[in-house]
């Protein structure tokens, strides 16, 4: 009775550690996809005052 409790007893801690490790692998994916949906939001805003630069510069000269 005791090796049939102990064997579930083992399953049910690696069926909980391997849910662990998708919830941290999740998490990591999560802030990971963020980060780089921030990064392309900054390089788009750094390529739109880049451009109204050039468009007042240009505006200037003519």
């Amino acid at each position: 009775m005791f090796k049939i409790w102990s064997t579930w007893k083992v399953k049910q801690w690696e069926k909980e550690k391997q849910q662990q490790k998708l919830q941290k692998k999740a998490e990591r994916d999560r802030l990971f996809a963020e980060s780089r949906a921030r990064m392309r939001l900054k390089k788009q805003l750094t390529k739109q005052k880049s451009r109204k630069k050039k468009l007042q510069k240009n505006n200037i000269i003519s």
